[in-house]
């Protein structure tokens, strides 16, 4: 059988024992087509509200037009951020799925902004490599056979370098700041997609039996992983990105 390494703080069902190892990738495998089905209308919705409100000046200017209502719409995306994410045994998924819609919507509101800024063409090659890239790496992650506990060490010291670079820029803004900053996101995000996609195998049992619960995991998974390749995205941008 394929081994199944539990996570920190997950216990393995006793039900495990007994499935074959195609069993298992069937499990993963539908687990793995739930979260990319999340991840996928989550970009499909975001991309389409920031296009929206890329070519609707009359919508900027509600949305954007005072300070408070931008702080408003990050302040949405930061505390849904934190719902989702949150490890709470007793919340339902619908709590989990809205909290998720409401994230996304947020950031489509958010991307809107940096959307007028860049034309067509170079959003989209952007899009196309960060996606290719995510793809690239998300295949790696799940289908590699090592073990890659030991990474959040180095993906750590990458946050830590774009945390870094970040304040500086905000600080003293500048070309250079600014590209430091754009080069360690890149260099963060790129194996923090694998890595997320190496954990998924793994999460698939946690919900065992418990459409809820499955739900629920399968939708921060998702969340995990758009708000990486969303990063991503816009760390390339700033190299890519033509502006208008």
């Amino acid at each position: 059988m394929q081994e199944i390494v539990p996570q920190e703080g997950q216990e393995l069902q006793p039900a495990l024992a007994t499935l074959t190892a195609e069993q298992v990738a069937d499990l993963q495998a539908y687990f793995m087509t739930q979260v990319l089905g999340w991840l996928t209308g989550a970009l499909a919705l975001s991309g389409g509200l920031a296009m929206v409100v890329a070519a609707s000046p009359e919508l900027q200017v509600l949305l954007f037009g005072t300070a408070w209502v931008f702080v408003v719409v990050v302040a949405v995306l930061f505390i849904a951020g934190l719902v989702v994410a949150r490890r709470s045994a007793n919340r339902n998924s619908v709590a989990v799925v809205t909290a998720f819609a409401a994230c996304v919507l947020a950031g489509g509101l958010a991307l809107g902004v940096v959307f007028r800024e860049y034309s067509a063409y170079s959003l989209g090659k952007t899009f196309f490599l960060a996606s290719a890239a995510a793809g690239a790496m998300m295949l790696y992650g799940y289908f590699a056979r090592v073990r890659m506990s030991n990474w959040a060490s180095t993906l750590l010291v990458l946050l830590v370098a774009l945390g870094l670079a970040a304040g500086t820029n905000l600080l003293w803004p500048s070309t250079y700041a600014a590209g430091l900053s754009s080069f360690a996101g890149v260099l963060l995000f790129v194996p923090l997609i694998a890595y997320d996609a190496h954990k998924l195998k793994n999460k698939t049992f946690i919900g065992l039996g418990d459409e809820n619960t499955d739900r629920k995991v399968a939708v921060r998974s998702a969340f995990g992983l758009y708000f990486n390749l969303l990063c991503l995205f816009l760390s390339l941008l700033s190299f890519t990105g033509i502006s208008i």
